[in-house]
């Protein structure tokens, strides 16, 4: 199942109670600050220090590969997470209305394929490059993720779907 659309009664109902609650003046997740620039300054933090202070992970052929296979399956991962994005007809950035509750292809198994493959990238290209620094801004970014980003969707989902995010919240995973 792709798509569950909320009805008009409920939605209409869920707006207005958001109006008369002053919780938010347009229907999104409120996420002003997109997660790939989140991902993209962490980056360049850690690459920074990489230069100011080098702390090299041991180059072993073994690390190399999976960080090339971490961010292999984090391509994979956004294509499909895009893929439904498209099929779905909602907008990807989060600060935008959604229209329908996606659950099929990587959302059966994580409520947010496209933060994991950023995350599985992150570490993939730390890896790769043989970076501590880059592998340990991953932390801290990871951490930005989960409670301003995703924390933020999660309540708007729960206003905009109600019971049917919360049945989908309890049976798939956060990330994974």
């Amino acid at each position: 199942m792709r798509l569950q659309e909320p009805t008009e009664s409920s939605d209409a109902n869920r707006k207005q109670q958001i109006r008369e609650a002053g919780a938010v003046s347009d229907d999104h997740a409120n996420v002003n600050f997109p997660p790939p620039l989140i991902h993209l300054l962490g980056g360049a933090a850690g690459l920074a220090m990489s230069v100011i202070y080098p702390l090299q992970i041991p180059q072993l052929t073994l690390l190399w590969w999976l960080g090339l296979g971490l961010m292999s399956v984090a391509l994979i991962l956004a294509a499909m997470g895009f893929r439904e994005f498209s099929q779905a007809g909602n907008p990807v950035p989060p600060n935008r209305q959604i229209e329908g509750l996606m659950t099929g292809g990587p959302f059966r198994f994580s409520r947010n394929p496209l933060y994991l493959a950023l995350a599985l990238f992150h570490a993939g290209i730390a890896l790769v490059i043989a970076s501590v620094w880059l592998l340990l801004s991953l932390i801290p970014v990871l951490f930005l993720v989960r409670y301003y980003v995703i924390e933020r969707e999660e309540a708007y989902l729960k206003r905009r779907f109600g019971q049917v995010y919360l049945e989908y919240q309890r049976h798939v995973r956060r990330w994974i």
